[in-house]
């Protein structure tokens, strides 16, 4: 017989505690007798593992009028009821099998984290970044806990207080301090990712009256808030005084965040577009900006253009030189602006260039291909003191379309037969042969003759002459040569234009009323 007869029940045990459960078997008879223990079914076994979370004794013998205990134990790895149906054997054929039944509840720790990954999401180097980490006790007294924190984030993560009193049926929290540098994800080896920037590095909060340890990851992505500049310096080369020198500044976001950026305490000689300087980049993003430079005195010029972010308020400089030089030549306007001007019509505006220098200078504008601008004269030389008139003659004219061209189909008599070709007779004077056949003479084609009364000259254009109407910014440059054979000196005429499309109406003349009859 069993004491007790009905089974094992252990009760709720802790995760990862242990508990025992004892059964006596006592022999009514005089003869001792053999016996096993085989499971018939368990609600958590495995193959590993028949009988679950429970240990069961093998086996053993009990002598005549005597007793013997059979100790279980339950170790609980999940959360939940567990039982367990086994079936005691005899080795005595005329004594009955039983049935015995183990039951056990496993309970939840005490100690627990609130969130199992704590996730900071992208942060920057430099930068410190703060989290709480919450800790519930779910039991019913005060447990004490601190936190473990791995040798490879020591001077990056700092836990406060370094030790808490969780008390029953609440919880607590660690302030979190989080302040990454550069060579963070190479310390952390197998945790962190260097081409993602992803560290998740498992962490754990030390529960000394708790057996099972409180784990939880620590996930971030790091990044840079660095700015590249492309060039990393600037070189405005010569310019003549009065004028100004373009040129291009690639600005890109290395970083996984969205950025401000602004160019600040600009100089007066330099000016930047758009927005003036000011701007916001995304993640990875490039912008081309405009560097203006107009000096304002002579000399040679070494400065830095200062830029700051918002981000991490950094700033950057971007150094920059260039020489100003006294232009021989003097423009009284380097801005041409012209009117509206229709499809072969023509514009016409005029500047005056004069030599204050003490040398005869030569000069040559270039008006761009295409630019419908014709100038007048292109090339000139000045005797000291004197000027020239320039005329700028601006007329847009509409492209012409390419003729198709005529498909002449060959006649079933010309091609040639079996791959062999036959050479055409020649003709002779007099519309014969030399074989003296007659052969017709094509008739001469007439000249296509150009419509006065057309809307639009006849220059093979084809088309929606409105598709082409647009205004135009066009610089030309003027070439100065050096009268002692140095380097020469560009000057620059901006021409504003603007083409329309020109388009007439006439109103009906009215017949006048007859005088009215008295």
């Amino acid at each position: 017989s069993l004491k007790p007869s009905n089974g094992v029940y252990f009760g709720v045990v802790t995760l990862a505690e242990s508990r025992q459960g004892t059964l006596t078997l006592v022999n009514n008879g005089a003869l001792r007798t053999d016996f096993s223990l085989e499971v018939l079914r368990a609600s958590d076994g495995t193959e590993e593992a028949p009988s679950g979370p429970f240990t069961l004794p093998l086996g053993g013998r009990v002598e005549g009028y005597g007793q013997t205990d059979l100790v279980f134990g339950f170790h609980p790895t999940i959360e939940g009821v567990s039982m367990v149906d086994l079936r005691l054997r005899f080795a005595t054929p005329d004594v009955d099998e039983m049935i015995i039944r183990l039951e056990a509840t496993g309970g939840k720790v005490p100690i627990a984290v609130e969130r199992e990954v704590v996730d900071l999401r992208t942060c920057v180097y430099g930068q410190t970044y703060r989290e709480k980490m919450v800790i519930m006790n779910r039991g019913k007294t005060a447990l004490k806990c601190s936190m473990r924190i791995r040798p490879s984030l020591e001077g990056s993560l700092v836990f406060s207080p370094d030790l808490l009193y969780c008390q029953g049926g609440e919880t607590s929290y660690f302030n979190a301090t989080f302040n990454p540098t550069e060579g963070l994800l190479k310390r952390l080896g197998k945790y962190a990712n260097e081409e993602t920037g992803v560290m998740e590095v498992p962490m754990r909060v030390n529960v000394p009256d708790q057996v099972l340890p409180v784990n939880f990851i620590f996930r971030a992505k790091l990044c840079t808030s660095a700015l590249s500049f492309s060039p990393p310096s600037l070189d405005f080369h010569r310019c003549p005084l009065a004028e100004s020198v373009v040129t291009t500044l690639h600005v890109t976001n290395l970083s996984l965040l969205t950025q401000k950026f602004g160019f600040v305490n600009l100089p007066r000689e330099v000016s930047v577009e758009p927005q003036k300087g000011f701007g916001t980049l995304l993640p990875n993003e490039t912008v081309a900006l405009t560097i203006r430079w107009s000096p304002s005195f002579v000399g040679p010029v070494d400065a830095n253009l200062t830029v700051r972010t918002l981000l991490v308020d950094k700033t950057y400089t971007v150094p920059y030189k260039a020489v100003c030089l006294t232009s021989p030549l003097v423009l009284n306007n380097n801005r041409v602006v012209l009117p509206a001007t229709a499809w072969h019509a023509t514009s016409t505006h005029s500047v005056e260039v004069k030599n204050v220098s003490k040398h005869s200078q030569m000069f040559e504008f270039a008006p761009p291909p295409g630019s419908h601008l014709t100038i007048s004269p292109l090339v000139t030389t000045l005797t000291p003191g004197s000027l020239a008139r320039i005329q700028f003659d601006f007329t847009p004219k509409l492209p012409p379309l390419p003729k198709p061209v005529k498909e002449v189909p060959i006649e079933e008599e010309e091609r040639p037969k079996s791959g062999n070709i036959q050479p055409k007779t020649p003709k002779t004077p007099g519309g014969k042969n030399k074989k003296g056949a007659v052969v017709e003479e094509e008739p001469p084609q007439e000249e296509e003759k150009e419509d006065p009364n057309a809307e639009w000259p006849d220059d093979g254009f084809s088309g929606n002459p409105q598709d082409f109407c647009s205004n135009l910014t066009i610089r030309v440059p003027c070439y100065v040569k050096s009268h002692n054979g140095g380097s020469d000196i560009t000057l620059y005429t901006e021409v504003l234009a603007s083409i329309i499309e020109a388009k007439a109406a006439l109103d009906p003349i009215k017949e006048p009323r007859p005088p009215a009859q008295l």
